[in-house]
């Protein structure tokens, strides 16, 4: 990242050396490198992922209160995956906003019983009838079973993709299970950023430096997670130390609904960056949603750079759905065009080929000379940027896989095909 950074400094001959303009050059750098992402299917920008496309699960001992959003069974019965996914009750088919715990979990909606409820022998049927794509998901380019050790031969490998005009169309049920065999785009899932912003304060004894938080600037933000899916962060709050404290506590909004007590399926993950890094880490445990801090000692020393960082892709989740349901857990191999994160960090290096990295510096001159009205430079740093893609097209730009067939020469002139014809195509 500041290698880039700097080759623009040189040739603009212009470095003020303010964070205000390391900062503008990174947000410009960035939006080339997300854009050069989701220009084309290239093979650098294509990922792999192994999920498993779970089989239904039903409990025979499950107990509801009408008008409520809260259900519990009587053994240990809901695991996370469940979130976000279909629960049948009383024929009726019901959200799973969140698992509390193994036996308790949060729909999206009230429960409105159809017959009298028998509590402790209610039978619960999830339904994973969705499967979530990587949140850093640009589209898919293949879906099917790829692993040797539990993909029998007589299973297809590849799915074959519909379109949601074919599965209205034809009506494809929904309910159906066996060995899956297509698959077909569903909404993307949103998960709405937090509006209520958090306080930060000190709530331990001084600390000497190395033993808890050291003096210094501190930035915080926190997430939502609803239906095992995350949002986008929320405004940040800061925290200055004249001196070291043994631990910091986050105060978060209550996430309680418009009732004052009725669960609402959100939980809360606080995020936090200090110098010299610039990526957003976890902070302590996520917590529930009627919780309302989270309280935590001091970092860890070297190692805090490995943490989890904060994801730049703002809480939407593309979704598919299998046909036939899978009646046994299945794992899916997902081949797909990935936007990468954000180059935050100076030591951040751009997910492409080395030999490319001469474009992102290029296309970004194009936005810096254009913002300071030199139109000149600018077209002379256009013109290099499509050179370079054009170099990159040539060694790493890849089609969706397709056959070409050309007919063979018949001998009755009813079969005898125009040898000088068209090709055509498998797909």
């Amino acid at each position: 990242m500041v290698e880039i950074r700097n080759l623009i400094k040189s040739i603009t001959d212009y470095d003020p050396g303010t964070t205000a303009y390391d900062d503008e050059l990174n947000r410009i750098i960035n939006n080339v490198y997300i854009e050069l992402h989701a220009e084309k299917p290239w093979s650098f920008a294509q990922q792999e992922v192994v999920k498993l496309a779970r089989a239904d699960l039903t409990a025979t001992n499950g107990t509801m209160i009408d008008g409520q959003k809260e259900i519990t069974t009587g053994s240990s019965f809901f695991i996370d995956a469940m979130e976000g996914q279909i629960i049948e009750i009383q024929g009726k088919e019901y959200d799973i906003a969140s698992v509390t715990s193994g036996t308790a979990a949060v729909l999206r909606t009230n429960f409105d019983a159809v017959t009298a409820i028998a509590a402790g022998s209610e039978t619960f049927k999830v339904k994973f009838r969705y499967l979530d794509l990587p949140v850093n998901t640009i589209s898919v380019l293949q879906i099917g079973r790829r692993d040797t050790t539990d993909t029998p031969p007589s299973q297809p490998g590849r799915y074959t993709p519909l379109t949601r005009m074919e599965d209205e169309w034809y009506n494809i049920s929904l309910d159906e299970t066996g060995t899956p065999t297509d698959w077909i785009p569903y909404d993307d899932f949103f998960v709405q950023a937090p509006v209520k912003p958090l306080t930060v304060d000190l709530s331990g004894i001084e600390a000497e430096p190395g033993d808890g938080w050291d003096a210094g600037t501190y930035s915080f933000v926190y997430t939502l997670r609803y239906g095992n899916r995350f949002s986008a962060p929320s405004e940040p709050a800061s925290l200055t130390l004249d001196k070291g404290t043994a631990q910091i506590t986050a105060t978060l909004p209550s996430l309680l609904t418009v009732l004052g007590s009725d669960l609402s399926g959100f939980k809360k993950q606080v995020w936090v960056k200090f110098d010299p890094y610039k990526c957003y880490r976890k902070f302590g445990e996520e917590v529930l949603e009627d919780a309302t801090t989270s309280a935590v000692t001091g970092p860890p020393g070297d190692n805090w750079e490995l943490g989890d960082r904060l994801n730049n892709h703002g809480g939407v989740y593309q979704r598919v759905r299998l046909y036939p349901r899978p009646s046994a857990d299945t794992r899916v191999t997902i081949r797909y065009l990935h936007a990468p994160e954000f180059l935050v960090e100076d030591s951040d290096s751009p997910q492409i080929p080395g030999s490319s990295h001469q474009y992102i510096a290029y296309k970004s001159l194009v936005d810096v000379f254009s913002k300071h009205d030199n139109t000149t430079q600018a077209e002379v740093y256009r013109r290099k940027s499509e050179l370079e893609i054009i170099k990159m097209e040539q060694r790493y730009l890849t089609e969706i896989s397709r056959r070409w067939v050309k007919a063979g020469y018949g001998v009755e002139p009813a079969f005898r095909p125009n040898r000088f014809g068209p090709l055509t195509t498998s797909g």
